[in-house]
């Protein structure tokens, strides 16, 4: 396999973030690869989870057996487990995003919309040229669920430093891993035979690391010692879920930030409005009152981008609407599902 990348030497030039995005992501690195030196923009090979559409099956005992559908699946399974405290409140993480990482690479940030289509010509012609099904018989593939883990914040950066993750650690019930490792050769080495690409991790084995994140924006942390019960009562109660899709995407806040042609997002999004006091626009780090500090205004801060109906007063985008009961997800730069609708 070609391999003209020092992928360790990626991952530690890892340095500066970019904050000046309002976004909940934190996720735009400096990379330095030799021989040249150029901004990497962060990009994720994953599998989809689709909890809205195929939901989470949660196994209390032999006999007994939850379904959560539809929206907010994932916080409607921890209300359930913690019906008292702030269960539902637990997992912060849009319905739209859940998925398990397998890859992560860098592109050129300087030369992005053509590395961007070399990398996806790159891809489809030597899936054309392999002899490799077109994943038949992989998707969707079901995963299971009996352990939650916390993963430390420390190493993380502006607001979210110190924040946690909480994740999920998965276990392959139809050994789609091993169905895709051929596929995954693939597509790391069409990563690595791209000049303007940046492989720093991979997981191919995806064992036993392999997790589904579903908390880390919140910064209130979680005591220990409700960790441990949360611990157990995930452990007696076990979740089944389907990913629908292997795909490839950029991060939120980097799609966010360009002038694209095309949308960026599936489904729907927040179009946020202007304070009709003093004019300042409403983002993504807004919260009750307009940001002006002189203003103060409390209003409307978005409207849905497929029904135009605006949000309640005071609340910010939750990643869906509350009224055309659509979310928002990520286009896939690419995907074994690829989607051409809004």
């Amino acid at each position: 396999m070609h391999k003209n990348k020092n992928r360790q030497q990626c991952k530690q030039d890892s340095g500066s973030r970019n904050s000046s995005i309002p976004n909940r992501e934190d996720d735009t690195y400096t990379s330095h690869k030799s021989p040249t030196t150029f901004e990497g923009c962060n990009y994720t090979v994953t599998l989809r989870v689709a909890p809205a559409e195929h939901g989470i099956k949660c196994y209390s005992s032999r006999w007994y057996t939850h379904q959560f559908t539809g929206i907010n699946a994932f916080n409607h399974y921890f209300k359930y487990l913690l019906p008292n405290e702030d269960g539902f409140t637990l997992p912060d993480i849009w319905d739209g995003y859940f998925h398990i990482t397998l890859a992560k690479f860098r592109l050129d940030r300087n030369n992005l919309p053509m590395a961007e289509n070399n990398l996806v010509k790159r891809i489809n012609e030597k899936f054309l040229h392999s002899g490799c099904a077109p994943f038949e018989g992989i998707f969707p593939c079901r995963f299971k669920s009996s352990t939650l883990d916390v993963q430390p914040g420390s190493k993380r950066y502006g607001k979210v430093k110190d924040v946690n993750f909480i994740t999920l650690g998965v276990t392959d019930l139809e050994n789609a891993f091993g169905k895709l490792r051929s596929y995954l050769d693939i597509i790391e080495e069409a990563i690595e035979q791209n000049d303007d690409a940046c492989l720093y991790e991979l997981s191919k084995d995806c064992i036993p690391e392999a997790h589904v994140t579903v908390r880390k924006y919140r910064q209130r942390n979680i005591p220990l010692g409700r960790l441990h019960y949360l611990k157990q009562l995930v452990k007696d109660n076990p979740i089944e879920f389907q990913c629908v899709a292997l795909d490839i995407t950029q991060t939120r806040r980097q799609a966010c930030s360009r002038e694209l042609q095309t949308n960026w997002w599936i489904g729907v999004t927040a179009n946020f409005l202007k304070c009709t006091k003093c004019g300042t626009k409403f983002t993504d780090e807004s919260k009750d009152t307009c940001m002006n500090v002189n203003c103060g205004a409390k209003e409307p801060m978005y409207e849905c981008s497929g029904c135009g109906t605006r949000g309640d007063v005071g609340k910010s985008w939750p990643g869906y609407c509350r009224y055309c009961k659509k979310y928002e997800r990520l286009r896939p730069l690419w995907s074994t599902k690829p989607e051409q609708g809004p």
